[in-house]
């Protein structure tokens, strides 16, 4: 795998292009010329083939298998990053952690083959609720996150709607037995409000978790959250 000091080359990475010399002016060329042309070509091939292949590298460090998503590690670094610029430029930054509700019960009864399916199938219309700049994450387990640039706690539970929107549009849903199904979970925090990025995430998973048990205090989750019912139907 790449370590940090190549994936900040790779970020910046641009490869020389040696100019193409036709057959007639290239035979023109003294013989030493040529020879050290062929050289630089030779070299030049050689340092576009291991950028592509760190590119894969680092695509593969920073993706999530089963997902898609970004994964953990990306998710540590971006959110250092974007916490970094917001308060440079005074700008808006919100964090949204979503985690799934009775999702551990998709896996007992059900199997993590199924369980698996659930996860793409959520991760899948999260992305797709996504605008092209925010950065949807995948941090283990059914806990996702999404760094939200430039967005208050409105833009947020903006997202929310969209995700329930998006899961309740979908045709193809997986298939879970009767009395099994899956809900959202999720916490906001603004860096208005935190001190720290580290604070940001821990107020939006404090505020995730509250949620959480309110749900498992009641009957049917509140209004205007997006959950799975029994038989694998969608409904917010």
């Amino acid at each position: 795998m790449p370590n940090r000091i190549e994936n900040q080359v790779l970020e910046n990475a641009t490869v020389p292009m040696i100019p193409s010399i036709s057959c007639e002016s290239r035979a023109r060329l003294p013989a030493d010329v040529r020879a050290r042309l062929e050289a630089l070509e030779s070299a030049e091939s050689a340092l576009r083939h291991e950028v592509d292949r760190l590119s894969i590298f680092q695509q593969l460090a920073y993706r999530d298998d089963l997902t898609g998503l970004y994964n953990r590690r990306h998710f540590d670094e971006r959110l250092a990053q974007e916490w970094s610029r917001s308060n440079r430029f005074d700008e808006a930054l919100t964090l949204l952690l979503i985690d799934l509700d009775g999702f551990k019960l998709v896996n007992d009864l059900a199997g993590h083959a199924t369980g698996d399916e659930v996860l793409r199938f959520v991760a899948k219309h999260m992305l797709a609720s996504c605008r092209r700049f925010d950065i949807a994450c995948r941090l283990g387990g059914d806990e996702f996150a999404f760094i939200l640039p430039g967005t208050t706690a409105v833009g947020a539970r903006a997202l929310i709607a969209r995700i329930s929107t998006e899961l309740a549009r979908a045709t193809e849903r997986p298939a879970l037995p009767a009395g099994i199904g899956i809900g959202l979970s999720f916490g906001i925090s603004e860096r208005c409000e935190a001190s720290s990025s580290s604070d940001l995430f821990e107020r939006a998973d404090a505020g995730m978790y509250v949620i959480k048990r309110q749900h498992k205090s009641e009957q049917a989750p509140p209004s205007g959250v997006c959950s799975m019912l029994p038989g694998g139907v969608y409904a917010a």
